[in-house]
């Protein structure tokens, strides 16, 4: 995989001694310790944001609407023959 984008970073004295101290204690690079803990982040946020968190009375709304009967506008779609079969 070519790596081809940069992302510059300007940070104190002791931000870059802080990244600096775990990037040993890891075992990593100093690059490789921020870029790791930057995806690490990022994929954490990313999927963070696509999750549904629901209190028990809206869990058991979402629930109940499940499993109650089908709207009859979705019984009348589902009885349209598909595109493919037009």
């Amino acid at each position: 995989m070519l790596k081809g984008e940069r992302l510059d970073l300007r940070l104190t004295t002791d931000e870059k001694a802080a990244v600096e101290r775990a990037a040993v204690i890891t075992g990593s690079t100093t690059a490789g310790f921020a870029k790791a803990s930057m995806l690490d982040a990022a994929h954490r946020i990313i999927a963070e944001a696509n999750t549904w968190r629901l209190g028990e009375a809206d869990w058991d709304a979402f629930t109940a609407a499940l499993s109650g009967p089908a709207d009859p506008r979705w019984e009348a779609f589902l009885a349209e023959p598909s595109v493919w079969q037009q």
